[in-house]
């Protein structure tokens, strides 16, 4: 815990006050920093990393109000031992300043009644906490290398996220993120993938926040291939169907170049342009060494601390 509020605190304190960082390993915290859902402001919302109703683009649509102001944190439930811990978790990210936490489940941990402990005990604490926890569906093979579920296991995950939306979806802190890292590019399985995630959980009643994360996680809006979110935004918004907030478009910032400012600008004024409201998801702002011990990457979160204006827009 030490360790993920050392990160979230490196982050405010270098991303003007709305940071926090994630983690690509399944098995370490991390903090991200926020803006857009699930961290965030009214804009969109970075949670970052270490090495983790029909939308229309007016101004309603893109009402973020009570997403949080500022960054957050990512982890997985293996990386919590009980609900209390999951409470505490809650807690320290509040206590650093943050506004979301990022939490990513596998088919076997939502069937599992121990770790769906962890995850509504998360979640009553955000309620009181006025902190968002950002359940995010995770493919067991899906460590970030862009899978696309198809068929039967579609289905399956259609299932997993109807079931905890029916369970968690009314409560003030949830906020659903339909699939970590989902596609390697803009392809109409990726589409068809997300599209029935959105509908299942619309369809099961949910009339919250949902996050859908790009194709190639976001890589593709600059290079790369195509963007998903662009290629596909009205099947999207169909699936999202009318009366109901309009959909986030996540982005996973690693980029540390000296382009990483204006590809990240480029990104965010895609899926404005798109209709959609961006956050990052994730930043590649640290490189976790062990312990509570992390290496600050300066190039993620100086391109987000350079386009914080076009995300609070």
């Amino acid at each position: 815990m030490e360790a993920l509020k050392t990160l979230i605190f490196a982050l405010l304190k270098s991303v003007i006050g709305n940071a926090s960082g994630h983690n690509r390993s399944e098995n370490q915290p991390s903090a991200s920093p926020g803006h857009g859902q699930a961290s965030a402001c009214n804009a969109a919302s970075p949670t970052s990393g270490s090495s983790p109703s029909q939308q229309s683009s007016d101004a309603s649509a893109f009402n973020n109000a009570g997403l949080g102001a500022h960054g957050g944190a990512n982890t997985v439930p293996d990386r919590i031992a009980s609900p209390d811990a999951a409470r505490k978790m809650v807690e320290d990210v509040k206590n650093a300043g943050g506004g979301t936490l990022r939490i990513q489940m596998t088919h076997d941990q939502i069937n599992d009644p121990v770790q769906m402990a962890k995850l509504k005990a998360m979640v009553d604490a955000g309620d009181k906490q006025g902190v968002k926890v950002q359940f995010t569906f995770r493919d067991n093979a899906n460590g970030g290398g862009g899978n696309v579920l198809t068929g039967d296991k579609l289905k399956q995950a259609a299932d997993d996220v109807k079931n905890v939306v029916s369970a968690l979806g009314k409560h003030p802190s949830f906020v659903l993120d339909t699939f970590n890292e989902g596609g390697k590019s803009a392809t109409q399985d990726w589409a068809n993938m997300q599209s029935t995630l959105i509908k299942s959980a619309r369809d099961a009643g949910y009339k919250g926040n949902i996050v859908v994360e790009d194709s190639n996680w976001g890589g593709g809006l600059t290079a790369g291939g195509e963007s998903g979110l662009v290629k596909y935004a009205a099947q999207l918004k169909a699936a999202n169907g009318s009366n109901n907030p309009g959909l986030i478009g996540s982005i996973h910032e690693y980029a540390s170049g000296a382009d990483a400012s204006s590809r990240l600008g480029s990104e965010i004024k895609a899926l404005s342009g798109a209709g959609f409201k961006p956050q990052i998801g994730e930043v590649g702002n640290a490189n976790w060494t062990g312990g509570s011990n992390f290496e600050q990457r300066d190039g993620a979160n100086q391109a987000v601390k350079d386009n914080m204006g076009a995300l609070k827009a």
